[in-house]
């Protein structure tokens, strides 16, 4: 079953399709979704959250540099981003940075917070 589309934005990158969409059933804030429509790529990316604690959830199990991931959310520092104002080209610099291969990853917790055990970056 593929991912479905209605109501929803598409972006072509690598010649692949990503869908995306700003939600807020999630719980009491919005968060951006971006998924491939193969699913192997699906990150979740919480709004108005404070720059030096942001971070996504990785859902799917094609991510860079976490050979874990697809087994349970794994949430990740992302960059200070210059500007979070959502629209194709900040999910475009959101997935090219997710799928670089050599980034520095920080795990952290559901607050944003190093993991225990975590402070060090991994590649």
């Amino acid at each position: 079953m593929g991912v479905r589309t209605k109501g929803r934005r598409r972006l072509h990158r690598e010649g692949r399709l990503f869908i995306w969409w700003v939600d807020a059933a999630d719980g009491p804030e919005k968060v951006l979704h971006v998924i491939a429509d193969d699913k192997r790529f699906h990150v979740q990316y919480p709004l108005e959250q404070p720059a030096e604690e942001g971070f996504l959830a990785v859902v799917g199990r094609e991510f860079p540099g976490l050979p874990d991931a697809g087994s349970c959310w794994i949430r990740v520092r992302v960059p200070t981003w210059d500007s979070t104002a959502v629209g194709p080209g900040f999910v475009r610099r959101l997935i090219d940075w997710a799928l670089t291969p050599d980034k520095p990853l920080l795990r952290v917790d559901w607050r944003g917070k190093p993991e225990e055990g975590g402070d060090a970056p991994s590649h």
